[in-house]
C-alpha cells in the first residue's frame, strides 16, 4: 500500500503538472463526496480527513497521542491531499506516518483536519492479516512516542 502510493508520489512530482495529490483508500471507507471539501483548502501543505471512527482501537490511540502532540488527529486515515512542495522535501523511503509526522512538524509547512464521514469499508485490509496489522500499528505508536 504504502510502497504503492510512494511510486505515485514521485511520478507525480516529475511531471510537475499538479499542485496538490489527494489519496484515497479503494476499500469504500471514504465517500466520494468528500473529495469537494479538499478544494477550501489548497493554500495547505497537508489536509487530513479526520475519519468519525476508526477501525482499530490502536489507531484511536495513535490519533490521541497525535493530537496531543502535533494538535492534528488521524495521522493513519489514507484520505489526506499533500501538496507537491511538502512532497519535494522529503526522502521517498519514509513511511507515509513519517512523513505525515515531518509535514506537521516542519514549519514552513501548514497543515489542517477537516471532517470527514466513513463508511463499513468493504473487504480485508490491504496492509495484511489482523496480526500483521496489530504490529505496525504498534511500530507506529512506537514511532509516534519515542522519535
Amino acid at each position: 500500500y504504502e510502497n504503492t502510493l510512494k511510486k505515485g508520489f514521485e511520478y507525480i512530482k516529475k511531471i510537475k503538472i499538479f499542485s496538490h495529490i489527494i489519496t484515497f483508500d479503494a476499500d469504500g471507507e471514504h465517500k466520494i463526496t468528500d473529495l469537494k471539501k479538499f478544494n477550501k483548502f489548497l493554500n495547505y501543505d497537508l489536509v487530513i480527513g479526520k475519519r468519525d471512527k476508526t477501525n482499530r482501537i490502536l489507531e484511536g490511540i495513535i490519533s490521541y497521542i497525535f493530537f496531543k502532540k502535533y494538535k492534528l488527529y488521524d495521522p493513519l486515515s489514507g484520505f489526506k491531499m499533500y501538496s507537491l512542495r511538502a512532497l519535494y522535501n522529503f526522502n521517498k523511503h519514509l513511511y507515509l506516518t513519517d512523513l505525515t509526522k515531518k509535514i506537521v512538524k516542519n514549519k514552513r509547512l501548514n497543515s489542517i483536519n477537516i471532517s470527514i464521514n466513513t463508511q463499513k469499508r468493504r473487504g480485508d485490509p490491504k496492509v495484511g492479516g489482523a496480526c500483521k496489522v496489530n504490529l505496525k500499528l504498534i511500530k507506529i505508536l512506537n514511532y509516534l512516542v519515542f522519535n
